[in-house]
């Protein structure tokens, strides 16, 4: 640490104006002192909550590289920012270090109300405050057990002056280092004792606050606190659609649950509970509706109040989108499919049944990013044909199969020998998968850019054409048919931006 960092503090803290500085002659109090310290504690919360959605958090790889780009892009002055790595002991451009995160299954905790706090300007005059904190890290390395290591690390950031009313209000942090302390300046001052973060949070009125309290009401309701909890992706009015606003509050979620002691877990699990929602625009809050429910029955344990703590001003400051673009059109597609979907028979001693699952997995919100490979599997109750097509987001049905299930088949899982690749057009998408116990009628299909084989004419054409209906022929004696409604994305890095 320079000396020259450690003797402008009391000059900082007591009002002292330098007249050489670029920016326009200002006088900080102790009260704005204390302010920039505070926003820091807020933006340092924020940073550990998002470095750890990347590390633990991600299904694949595009969903990864969607939470990097948006923790480099909210938190750091840009990709190539050096970072110490208390994971390997050196330094790298933070787009690496987040990828170690990732690869090692990093999970940080920081107290900011613990750390110390040092205030400067860097040689363009800008105020800098400098965080001294204590970062304790999990990991996993390859072929290794789990560890633990504290590691003291100075934070840097720098950030804009507005003057108001009653001082200067510091906007838009950004870190431009992260070092290994290896010893913390005298001067470094303690977060104020007399400040209520409680308050402080509330003030803001930003996701991070919301989550605090989703996260209180969360706990209240809890059955037992120790059984693993799963936060699964809240989406705008019901529509199962996931979009980056849907990323941020899980991931704020989570972290906020973790800190007050809920065992918060990745991935889901055969038993336990989880937590899903919804959200959607009311007045000028957003708001927030949460359920818990059983993860082995997927049925409905107890549904909290609607919370509206946050502000829609927030989501568009920080350039989020409530309504995903494409929601009006999937509401329409969804219409589209069940409006002429086939019903069970009311005089089946036993009816035809199907079951389908999409890389494991059976649920609602189910999601998949650019370059994912999706396995399908089902399992019918009796001899029967299946056909299985794809409903993609432009409307454009895509044939993927079809197969006889013969008799030593039956109350079997079958998984299809092969797998589909995500590719665009991205946005909600649908697996249908329709049996019967006759032969399907042929389909005309043309391949597409991507090799898919689209079934000809409209989504309605496409649907009366994969059920056999309209065909100048009889319908299917028996037809039935299940579905699943899938969330395709695309990741974007920061050289596309």
């Amino acid at each position: 640490m320079s000396r020259f960092l450690v003797a402008v503090l009391p000059l900082l803290l007591f009002g002292w104006m330098n007249p050489s500085v670029v920016q326009a002659q200002q006088r900080f109090t102790k009260g704005d002192s204390t302010a920039f310290i505070k926003r820091c504690h807020i933006e340092l919360e924020d940073y550990i909550s998002g470095l750890n959605a990347a590390g633990l958090y991600c299904g694949s790889q595009g969903e990864f590289v969607q939470k990097q780009q948006t923790l480099i892009a909210q938190s750091f002055l840009d990709k190539e920012t050096f970072v110490y790595s208390d994971l390997v002991g050196e330094g790298f451009p933070v787009q690496q270090y987040i990828q170690q995160f990732r690869l090692y299954r990093g999970e940080a905790t920081v107290d900011p109300g613990k750390a110390r706090y040092l205030l400067s300007r860097n040689k363009a005059g800008k105020p800098v405050v400098i965080a001294y904190v204590s970062q304790t890290t999990e990991y996993e390395k390859p072929g290794t057990s789990r560890t633990r290591k504290t590691t003291p690390l100075a934070i840097h950031y720098t950030f804009d002056l507005v003057a108001g009313s009653t001082g200067f209000e510091p906007e838009n942090y950004k870190i431009v280092k992260i070092e290994n302390a290896r010893a913390i300046p005298p001067k470094a001052e303690s977060f104020p004792a007399d400040v209520d973060i409680i308050a402080l949070r509330e003030k803001e009125r930003s996701l991070s606050w919301t989550a605090y309290r989703l996260a209180r009401s969360i706990a209240e309701k809890l059955p037992n606190k120790q059984v693993p909890l799963v936060v699964r992706k809240f989406s705008y009015d019901n529509s199962q659609l996931t979009n980056a606003f849907s990323d941020q509050l899980a991931d704020e979620l989570r972290h906020r649950l973790k800190s007050d002691g809920i065992n918060v877990i990745a991935d889901d699990r055969p038993q336990g509970q989880g937590i899903r929602g919804s959200y959607q625009q009311r007045g000028n809050q957003v708001e927030i509706t949460t359920e818990l429910f059983d993860l082995s029955t997927d049925k409905s344990i107890t549904t909290l109040a609607p919370n509206r703590d946050l502000p829609v001003t927030w989501v568009l400051q920080k350039g989020l989108k409530l309504k995903p673009e494409d929601n009006d059109a999937a509401i329409t597609t969804q219409q589209t499919i069940t409006a002429e979907a086939p019903t069970v028979s009311p005089a089946a001693s036993t009816p035809l049944q199907i079951a389908l699952k999409a890389s494991g997995r059976v649920r609602k919100s189910l999601e998949f990013w650019e370059g994912d490979t999706m396995t399908v599997g089902l399992r019918v109750n009796k001899p029967c044909f299946v056909r299985l097509v794809y409903v993609q987001t432009d409307g454009a049905v895509a044939f993927l199969d079809e197969m006889e299930i013969k008799a030593d088949q039956i109350n079997k899982d079958i998984l299809l020998p092969r797998q589909f690749e995500c590719v665009p057009p991205f946005g909600q998408e649908t697996l249908l998968a329709a049996a019967s116990t006759t032969r399907f009628c042929p389909l005309q299909t043309q391949e597409n850019q991507f090799g898919s084989a689209i079934i000809a004419g409209t989504l309605k054409d496409a649907l009366k054409n994969t059920r056999c209906v309209d065909r100048g022929m009889r319908n299917l004696p028996e037809l039935t048919e299940t579905r699943l409604v899938l969330t395709t994305r695309g990741a974007k890095t920061l050289a596309q931006k």
